[in-house]
């Protein structure tokens, strides 16, 4: 098999994952890097599994919405020779948060905008149970997002997730430093400031 073949096939995102799980079972402070969308669900997947409290600040929960699965579905029929075998990581990031949220973890989130509205998504319907117990969803003031600003997605305030490059979805990962995570925390703290809630 080339190396092309490899990089595309099945095994290495099923080997990505083994490696995620690792990391966290390891304690590990090494970054990660994520490049596509399919990383990206896998990513907050895990982070899902392995937190109580999780602190989201996005553009407009893009990943969760049923127009990224087709991304997502794109993604897969262009870089995974998947054969028979089921592979649905947007699938199984929505387990996650569903099992997260019936576990008792706690959800906010911070959006940029609301277009279209949340209610009109099938994730809603995992959402809506739990509105202003453990999920709160906040819209941003304009005036308090920076230009360039990153979105991000902590966990248990040392594990996260950080865009480095939004356009091309790449992203650092990282599963143990509370140093860098309390900076996004703090940056999340100053959105929250001034944000309405949306949904709560």
């Amino acid at each position: 098999m080339s190396d092309i073949q490899e990089k595309y096939s099945l095994d290495t995102y099923n080997n990505y994952l083994k490696k995620l799980r690792k990391a966290i079972a390891d304690n590990s402070s090494d970054p990660i890097l994520n490049d596509s969308p399919i990383h990206a669900a896998m990513v907050m997947g895990v982070i899902l599994d392995h937190s109580k409290e999780v602190s989201m600040y996005c553009g407009r929960f893009a990943i969760f919405r049923d127009d990224f699965k087709k991304i997502i579905d794109d993604c897969i029929k262009e870089k995974v020779n998947v054969g028979e075998a089921k592979f649905d990581p947007l699938q199984d990031l929505r387990e996650s948060l569903k099992t997260f949220l019936e576990k008792g973890g706690y959800f906010e989130v911070v959006l940029e905008k609301n277009e279209p509205d949340l209610k009109n998504e099938p994730i809603w319907d995992i959402l809506k149970a739990y509105l202003g117990k453990q999920v709160k969803i906040r819209l941003a003031n304009p005036d308090a997002i920076y230009k360039d600003a990153y979105h991000f997605f902590v966990g248990d305030k040392k594990m996260y997730r950080r865009e480095s490059d939004p356009t091309e979805r790449t992203a650092i990962c990282c599963f143990n430093n509370v140093e860098k995570a309390n900076v996004l925390l703090e940056r999340f703290d100053q959105l929250v400031t001034g944000s309405r809630i949306l949904y709560s």
